[in-house]
This record gives C-alpha cells, structure tokens and sequence, in this order.
C-alpha cells in the first residue's frame, strides 16, 4: 500500500461522499474535513493535463499530488463523478513506486468502489505520474 487516500461522491446522490484513507474508510466528520481540506491544499496552479480526451488530470505541490479519474460510471442525475487520489511522493520515487500506485487505484476503484476505469484513463496516467 502506497498510503494514498481516495475521495468518490456516491452514485445515489443521497449517500455521503466514500472517504479512505490508509486503506480505512473514514466516518468521524472532523477526520473527512481535514483530508478535504489537504486535497484543496494543492494549488490549482499546478494542474498538468492529459490529452484533450483524457479523464484523468493530475495537480501536485512537491511531495503531494492529487490525481483526479474519472470512471465510466454516472451518477443517477447522469453526471460525472470523479473519484480523487491524494498522496506523497516518496524521496525515492521510481518506476516501480508508479506501477505500484498505478495497480492500487485500479483495484481500489474496481474492488472497493465497484467502478470502472477506462483503458485509456488508465494509459495516460501512467506517464503522467513519471
């Protein structure tokens, strides 16, 4: 695990937004704000962004970088819903670390939010995140 933290809306519209982080969900109020509050940390300046088609941008403040993907998956007013990744940098960031990162969003996103990536979301974040 690469202590990432994810932030999806729920489809429904009614249920609260899924928060994980650490692999935890997180259910204390205080605990969520604080993680969205980090997330808005990472200026907006700072957005490198795919390809006109891509679904996926990624914003970073060295060491922090927020990845925004967005899944085929709608919500029921038949909007998108972009699932947010928080996490760090290591000092000894490598190829290896990406793939790993890379392998832990899309098993989060398939097994635990039950949502899909496209394969081309999935192509371009990679380079993106080298």
């Amino acid at each position: 695990m690469k202590d990432l933290a994810f932030w999806a809306q729920s489809l429904d519209n009614q249920a609260p937004d899924v928060i994980f982080k650490d692999g935890q969900e997180l259910s204390d109020d205080e605990l969520r704000q604080k993680l969205v509050s980090e997330i808005y940390e990472i200026p907006k300046s700072n957005i490198e962004v795919a390809p006109t088609d891509s679904s996926v941008t990624i914003r970073y403040s060295y060491p922090k970088f927020v990845i925004e993907a967005v899944p085929t998956e709608k919500d029921q007013a038949n909007r998108l819903a972009p699932i947010v990744i928080y996490g760090v940098l290591p000092d000894d960031f490598s190829e290896p670390w990406v793939k790993d990162v890379c392998n832990e969003i899309e098993n989060f996103v398939s097994e635990t939010l039950k949502r899909t990536l496209d394969k081309k979301c999935q192509l371009v974040a990679y380079p993106m995140i080298c």
